[in-house]
């Protein structure tokens, strides 16, 4: 018997109105229970389109065609009334810019409650204990000080783990991270890593890993697929991708990562050292 994965994308294509051709163009990949995948590529590679498009939040000039299964449901052209229970609930979104996805003019206290009202059905008193207990998760220090502050008043990280919380908050089996280190220092993005690891292994979370950088990638991720202009380049494991990368694109993204990043076991960099080039 063929058991069903949790998240099976097939042939997902993405036009915009006006524009020459697909800005994603027949991408297929599934993603199992507890496992993660990481989907990485340069800028305009197509990588938060594929995302977005997966939890119908695609802009609304784009033509989506294809498959999105989850759980066994069809996403693609799904009623607003099935992708509000899957987004936010069953799925948790964390982007790449955490400012400007907290409203400045609400408390953090006030942006994580509703969240927890509108979709578990909380009552106030029983929200802000939740949301207690959720900064507790993502490891946010004097957290009754936190939840009282407006987003301006806390760090770029800080934004980041709050944003993580509220993706954790109803308890979904599937987390998409989409650059959630881009906008962060490198002490906090090693931080950043290491709090989704010790998530996944909490919670049991499926993670979809949106990244330009290989090597983050290997950190967190079993799982990678090489986009390249929208199309699919390669894919297969981290260790086969970063031990012998097939295409000269994947070549190119490990040749321009910073530094020496590779894969060295759990929480380590190492491999490809030679002054950043392939070997």
């Amino acid at each position: 018997m063929t058991s069903v994965m949790l998240l099976s994308v097939e042939d997902l294509t993405i036009r915009f109105r006006g524009s020459r051709g697909p800005s994603v163009d027949g991408v297929s990949f599934d993603l199992a229970a507890g496992s993660a995948l990481g989907i990485v590529g340069e800028s305009g590679s197509g990588k938060s389109q594929t995302a977005r498009a997966i939890v119908g939040l695609s802009a609304d000039d784009a033509e989506v065609q294809g498959s999105v299964r989850f759980e066994g449901v069809e996403l693609i052209s799904a009623p607003d009334s099935v992708l509000n229970h899957v987004r936010g609930v069953r799925i948790g979104m964390v982007f790449q810019n955490p400012s400007s996805c907290l409203n400045p003019y609400l408390r953090v206290d006030v942006q994580m409650a509703e969240m927890l009202q509108l979709h578990r059905g909380m009552t106030r008193s029983d929200a802000l204990v939740e949301c207690r207990r959720l900064l507790d998760c993502v490891q946010v220090s004097d957290v009754a000080r936190r939840l009282r502050q407006y987003p301006h008043e806390l760090s770029g990280g800080l934004c980041q783990r709050v944003m993580v919380a509220m993706a954790l908050s109803c308890q979904p089996s599937l987390l998409i991270a989409d650059e959630p280190t881009t906008a962060l220092d490198v002490t906090v993005q090693a931080q950043m890593l290491d709090l989704l690891a010790q998530l996944r292994r909490d919670f049991g979370l499926a993670l979809l890993l949106i990244s330009h950088d290989l090597g983050v990638v290997a950190e967190l991720c079993e799982a990678v697929l090489v986009l390249n202009g929208g199309h699919v380049i390669e894919w297969g494991s981290v260790s086969e991708i970063m031990s012998h990368p097939q295409h000269a694109y994947t070549r190119h993204l490990l040749a321009c990562r910073p530094g020496s990043r590779g894969i060295k076991g759990a929480s380590g960099y190492g491999l490809f050292e030679k002054g950043g080039a392939v070997t």
